[in-house]
């Protein structure tokens, strides 16, 4: 009977050893693929509970091994300044495309009201036409030679 229970035991913890294995690797694979690592991200993508996790110290001691990691990795000054240089880069951008489009909008305001003079005396001169008509008219009919 020992010998039955003793087999069982046997690969319970072998079982358990290849879980633990998986986890390490899942979360190697993670930390190399710059995810999000925590207790509860680690157990979802390994698929095991997270009190396995939590009472297994050599996960505990991974896991926090990875996040301080990429935490530095993360507080990085080069880094940093990469990104820093990358936002600088990307608002002078902005501005760039924002004066253009300024300075096009303006472009075709000025247009628009240079025509809108041009419509303007076009229509002043067909009033003065207009209304030098009217007088012609008015003197035709005055000597009678047109009918209303």
């Amino acid at each position: 009977m020992s010998n039955k229970y003793d087999k069982i035991v046997s690969m319970n913890i072998e079982k358990k050893l290849k879980r633990i294995k998986c986890v390490e690797n899942t979360i190697e694979r993670m930390a190399r693929n710059n995810k999000k690592i925590s207790v509860y991200s680690v157990a979802k993508e390994a698929k095991c509970s997270r009190s396995f996790i939590y009472n297994n110290q050599q996960l505990i001691s991974l896991i926090n091994q990875y996040r301080e990691k990429l935490s530095n990795k993360m507080n990085n000054p080069s880094l940093i300044n990469i990104y820093k240089n990358q936002i600088k880069n990307q608002e002078n951008q902005l501005k760039n495309l924002n004066k253009k489009m300024e300075s096009d909008y303006q472009k075709e305001i000025d247009s628009l009201k240079l025509k809108n003079q041009k419509l303007q005396l076009e229509i002043e001169k067909y009033k003065e036409e207009n209304e030098r008509l009217a007088e012609k008219i008015y003197e035709l009919q005055m000597y009678g030679k047109i009918d209303d």
